[in-house]
C-alpha cells in the first residue's frame, strides 16, 4: 500500500522547524509527500515547500496537488520544477490544473453569490 502525507505549510502555527521535522519523519513513513497550492490563504508557496522538503528527504516522492498553473508564468514553473527535480534526484511529480478554490468553500466569504469569484486569480493577477 502507498501512503501520502500532506506537508504542513498551510497549517496555522507552522514554522521552519515543524515543517522540516514533519518532512523528515514523513519521509520514513510515506511513499509521497504532498503540498497544495493556495495563494490567498495563509499557506506557504507550494514549490518552495517542495524545495525545502527535497533538501531534507531521501526516499518519498514529492508532489503538488494541484499546482494552479495559470497563476504562474510557464517558464518560471518549468525552471522551479526542474530545480526541485534535480535536488530531489528525480522524485518530483508535478500535478497541475487550471482550477482555483472558490471563496465560499474555504470560508473566505459567506456570500453564496461570490461562488463565481476566484480570489487566487484576482491576487495573481490572472484571468480565470
Amino acid at each position: 500500500m502507498k501512503i501520502g502525507i500532506g506537508l504542513p505549510g498551510h497549517l496555522p502555527g507552522c514554522d521552519r522547524n515543524l515543517f522540516l521535522e514533519w518532512a523528515r519523519v514523513a519521509d520514513e513513513r510515506a511513499s509521497t509527500l504532498v503540498v497544495a497550492d493556495m495563494l490567498t490563504t495563509p499557506a506557504w508557496d507550494a514549490l518552495g515547500c517542495l524545495a525545502a522538503a527535497a533538501a531534507v528527504t531521501e526516499r518519498s516522492r514529492l508532489m503538488t496537488n494541484v499546482l494552479v498553473l495559470p497563476l504562474r508564468k510557464a517558464g518560471l514553473v518549468a525552471q522551479e520544477a526542474a530545480t526541485i527535480d534535480v535536488i530531489s534526484e528525480g522524485r518530483l511529480t508535478l500535478g497541475g490544473g487550471a482550477g482555483g478554490k472558490k471563496p465560499i468553500l474555504f470560508g473566505i466569504t459567506k456570500d453564496p453569490g461570490a461562488h463565481a469569484n476566484f480570489p487566487d486569480y484576482a491576487a495573481a493577477p490572472a484571468d480565470p
